[in-house]
């Protein structure tokens, strides 16, 4: 991993840390979303696919 890459994660955690610790309501608030996003994303990929499928 190059120095830049690195920090960059470095930097990146760093952040998420303190966002979970300043206002934990709204970072859990954000993990549910992007689950949901996720979760819908497969739901219509497995839909695109039976659709194409029949």
């Amino acid at each position: 991993m190059t120095r830049t890459r690195r920090a960059l994660v470095v930097i990146l955690v760093v952040f998420l840390i303190y966002a979970v610790v300043n206002d934990p309501q709204q970072s859990g608030n954000f993990v549910g979303d992007i689950w949901d996003w996720l979760r819908d994303a497969a739901d219509s990929i497995g839909t695109f696919f039976d659709s194409v499928l029949n």
